[in-house]
């Protein structure tokens, strides 16, 4: 696991006291805005319908999907996309 987490750089803080948050937001704007220019004259990609269906999967209510959440562990790990505080606390927005 050691060798993951330094290929990931994980553990790695690099201050930098040069960027703020709108060279930040300038920065994935431009990333962005390359990609859409770069692939502007694409062809729309094909895509098949298909008669397949998911049989083990139901439909789930907004109301299912608070309380699964709210049942989460309160703790995290370092790979989690996002902490469980946040999570529970969006998910009261909706």
């Amino acid at each position: 696991m050691a060798s993951i987490d330094k290929l990931l750089g994980r553990g790695n803080l690099h201050g930098c006291d040069d960027i703020n948050a709108s060279d930040f937001h300038s920065f994935f704007d431009k990333k962005v805005a390359d990609i859409r220019a770069s692939t502007s004259n694409a062809a729309v990609p094909p895509f098949t319908s298909t008669d397949s269906e998911f049989p083990g999967f139901r439909p789930v209510s907004e109301d299912e999907v608070a309380a699964a959440v709210r049942t989460l562990p309160k703790k995290q790990y370092a790979t989690d996309p996002i902490p469980t505080w946040l999570l529970e606390d969006c998910s009261v927005e909706f």
